[in-house]
């Protein structure tokens, strides 16, 4: 069922384009990379961060992302650019600045203008309730490098990233399709430039999320 698009959605996407399209140094690259408005109206409440610029100047306005655990290390920076006065939303993608998803929590955030605007918030990495869809099953003797799990449900899109312990991600072929309701067993096909550690991945199915670490054995 299609919904009636308000003037208001029209005037905040208008914005947003206006926003990414605008000429800056530094934030033109960090504000291109913000995410479209989610559909899902909930989910973009959680993740909305809303900057005021008021006073009818346009201000440079710095916004960051912060570690959920009060240390005030920044997890990405957002904006940092010259905004035009009026009420602006933007859409943070629940990833760091290397473009890795973050663990589930709520995150601080920061406004601070030259404009006296300062502002701080919340904004919250949520994911998706899939855990009746896929059951991951602890690491087995009998698959050394992998792990195993069970999909409840049909044609779910399966994708799977390795990462090491440093958290880069490890540039080798991956799963990524439409997999059938069922036990599966992933088992990363390790070169011999990694050694035997442990690693971790992001287990994605439809739009639920989970790291799940295994071991590689020498």
């Amino acid at each position: 069922m299609m919904r009636r698009i308000s003037l208001r959605y029209i005037f905040f996407t208008a914005l947003y384009f206006s926003l990414v399209s605008s000429p800056s140094s530094e934030g033109a690259g960090i504000t291109a990379g913000m995410l479209t408005p989610p559909t899902d109206s909930a989910e973009a409440e959680r993740v909305r961060i809303w900057i005021p610029v008021e006073g009818g100047s346009s201000c440079r306005v710095v916004v960051k992302v912060l570690a959920k655990d009060g240390s005030g290390r920044v997890v990405k920076n957002m904006v940092d650019q010259v905004l035009p006065p009026g009420y602006h939303n933007i859409y943070w993608d629940k990833k760091d600045s290397l473009g890795q998803l973050v663990d589930s929590g709520a995150y601080p955030y920061s406004i601070d203008g030259v404009c006296e605007l300062k502002k701080r918030g919340k904004v919250k990495a949520e994911y998706k309730d899939w855990e009746r869809f896929v059951e991951v099953f602890p690491e087995a003797e009998n698959n050394p490098g992998g792990f195993a799990f069970r999909l409840l449900k049909d044609s779910a899109r399966v994708t799977i990233e390795v990462f090491s312990a440093g958290n880069m991600r490890i540039n080798t072929p991956m799963k990524d399709s439409l997999m059938m309701t069922g036990y599966h067993e992933f088992a990363w096909p390790r070169q011999l430039n990694y050694p035997a550690s442990t690693y971790w991945c992001w287990l994605t199915v439809g739009d639920y999320i989970q790291k799940v670490e295994f071991k590689v054995k020498p």
